[in-house]
């Protein structure tokens, strides 16, 4: 279950219940404490040149982006906390979570709607240029105005309403897994163990 606190009131109130949840956190042991000497050693110059090769020989984006992001890992001396997310349908949601997820997308639609570039935004050199203009600029206000009525509050709580009512009676699991960078350097010089237990950052 999940609540949300109000800063005013001491009141919780409930916002998701979800079939169950769990999470995962996989440390490396030499993160633990009195596990010190398990730590790999600083990466040589020549792992670096290694890694930078295998940016060159990727096979296709996906590959380069994963290359380049081992190569910043080593050049910063990082290690990973692995972590996983799980979540377990059905879900059930307050109403009141419902409105604000319709509301959030209603703003996002609009918000989309105004980086749409403008013909009001044209540099203008003349009255007919002029002219021109403001007509474009009337139809894009109208243009505005119609999709804007489209996009309206009844349309979007009705769609999340069916989705919603589609989660209440699903089955299966939505997550995310990823890792947390831990910085090496604190636990290399030691300073970590001076003041007592050694602690995750």
């Amino acid at each position: 279950m999940a609540y949300r606190t109000l800063p005013d009131e001491v009141e919780l109130k409930q916002v998701v219940r979800l079939g169950g949840a769990d999470a995962r956190f996989h440390v490396p042991s030499f993160l633990l404490p009195h596990h010190d000497h398990l730590l790999p050693p600083v990466p040589s110059s020549e792992q670096k040149k290694e890694l930078e090769s295998n940016i060159d020989a990727a096979d296709g984006k996906p590959k380069e982006i994963q290359a380049e992001h081992e190569l910043k890992q080593v050049e910063k001396d990082e290690a990973n906390v692995k972590i996983s997310v799980h979540a377990r349908l059905p879900a059930c949601f307050d109403q009141e979570l419902l409105d604000f997820i319709a509301a959030l997308v209603k703003a996002t639609k609009v918000v989309e709607l105004e980086k749409q570039p403008s013909v009001m935004d044209e540099e203008v050199h003349g009255l007919k240029d002029f002219s021109r203009t403001l007509k474009g600029g009337m139809k894009d206000g109208f243009k505005k105005a119609v999709v804007d009525g489209v996009v309206n509050d009844r349309l979007i709580a009705k769609i999340v309403g069916k989705i919603t009512k589609k989660l209440e009676v699903a089955r299966g699991e939505a997550g995310y897994s990823g890792d947390i960078p831990i910085a090496l350097a604190v636990y290399r010089t030691g300073e970590v163990g001076k003041d007592g237990e050694k602690l995750l950052p």
